[in-house]
């Protein structure tokens, strides 16, 4: 039973009392050589198994095995079940450890993501590692030059067509505290959300897409152009939109036009106050969750809190 704490507990004891006593790195190797072989076996018999891993990590961080070998069989068992978020978690140690490059790790979680777009843990992966790619936008407050693998616009960049950009973007405040203020490049963000559409597109009923186009939202705080980045919303309410006609009671996509709706409306007003054909689309809003409490009467609670606060907002308009 590879879920018994107390025995990967006892065997750590038990090689931090014999490591000392190894004559070389040799002797030490094979100590420690030995339990990552019994891990393997472990894993064959529950590849999500929080001690094995765990004590795994802990022999890696030892200096036990070679790192190559380890990126190699986490591919193997994420070949198996791309959503094991115990490999995945192991995945991102070893990466750090063996200075994996930052555009290599996407291209991998792209590839994970073609296979299964139900794959949480690759979509989450993404969101880790799009701030390090774009760590050299801003030192010091100061812009710096884009990465060298952004395309100029009409290029090509990644298989996606480069428009020009017209705005830039930045993480939103949970990810500043992680690494600080940095810039994303619009081209980069335009490329996720092309890639999260095709997703949402192909099965729509599931959630794992459209939390991470709501991650995509929530960072495009733009530093100042408020009109550009309601152009950006206007252009995701369309092509959800363009998905709801299809899939008239697909719940998600209901949801993300409302919170679409809501974020235009925030902005507009931001600007300056509302257009007159906007105020008419606000019962649309309103229409929404009235939709969702009837698609989704488990979070009727939510829904109709959502509701209300629509309401309140625009009482005084």
């Amino acid at each position: 039973n590879p879920e018994v704490y107390t025995g990967w507990n006892y065997r750590k004891r038990c090689l931090l009392a014999l490591l000392p006593q190894a004559e070389d790195d040799a002797d030490k190797q094979t100590l420690l050589q030995a339990d990552l072989t019994l891990i393997e076996k472990a894993l064959r018999k529950n590849p999500k198994s929080y001690g094995a891993w765990h004590h795994r990590k802990w022999l890696v961080a030892q200096g036990a095995g070679k790192l190559k070998h380890e990126l190699g069989l986490c591919a193997k068992l994420l070949d198996m079940d791309e959503r094991n978020f115990h490999c995945w978690s192991y995945r991102r140690f070893v990466v750090q450890k063996l200075g994996v490059e930052v555009p290599d790790e996407l291209e991998f979680t792209f590839h994970k993501i073609g296979q299964n777009f139900s794959n949480y843990s690759a979509w989450h992966y993404r969101t880790k590692l799009l701030p390090q790619l774009h760590a050299p936008y801003m030192t010091d407050g100061k812009k710096q030059e884009p990465h060298e693998s952004a395309a100029a616009p009409g290029q090509t960049a990644g298989g996606f067509v480069v428009q020009p950009a017209m705005y830039t973007y930045r993480l939103d405040h949970r990810a500043q505290e992680q690494v600080g203020e940095k810039l994303i490049p619009a081209v980069d963000i335009d490329k996720e959300f092309q890639c999260v559409q095709q997703a949402f597109f192909t099965e729509p009923s599931d959630q794992s897409g459209w939390f991470y186009h709501r991650w995509l939202i929530s960072c495009v705080r733009q530093g100042g152009d408020l009109a550009a980045l309601v152009d950006l919303i206007g252009r995701e309410l369309e092509v959800v939109e363009e998905l709801l006609d299809m899939e008239t009671d697909s719940k998600w996509a209901i949801l993300t036009m409302a919170r679409l709706y809501e974020a235009q409306y925030a902005l507009q007003f931001k600007l300056g106050g509302l257009a007159k054909d906007t105020l008419s689309e606000i019962a649309n809003l309103q229409e929404y969750y009235k939709r969702l409490i009837q698609l989704d009467p488990s979070r009727k609670g939510y829904y109709e809190w959502a509701k209300t606060r629509v309401e309140q907002q625009t009482s005084t308009i």
